[in-house]
């Protein structure tokens, strides 16, 4: 379960991005798009990447331990 304030604060941080350095974050590492923030049926708010069919790229809160595009 994601910590309730999680979604609103990544949210925030998202539009902040976006308004001050009028970039794109966080973006999906296969598909090179940004993703946005979704609540999950199941009490999880998860960075969600629309590219295809779409896909759960990781839980609010967990962005920092996704590994870099190319590593594994």
């Amino acid at each position: 379960m994601t910590d309730p304030a999680a979604p609103g604060i990544a949210g925030a941080a998202q539009e902040t991005v976006r308004a001050v350095l009028w970039q794109v974050w966080p973006m999906c590492p296969e598909h090179r798009t940004g993703v946005r923030m979704d609540a999950r049926a199941d009490d999880r708010a998860v960075w969600w990447c629309r590219a295809g069919v779409g896909h759960e790229l990781v839980e609010v809160g967990e962005l920092a331990q996704t590994p870099p595009a190319g590593s594994a």
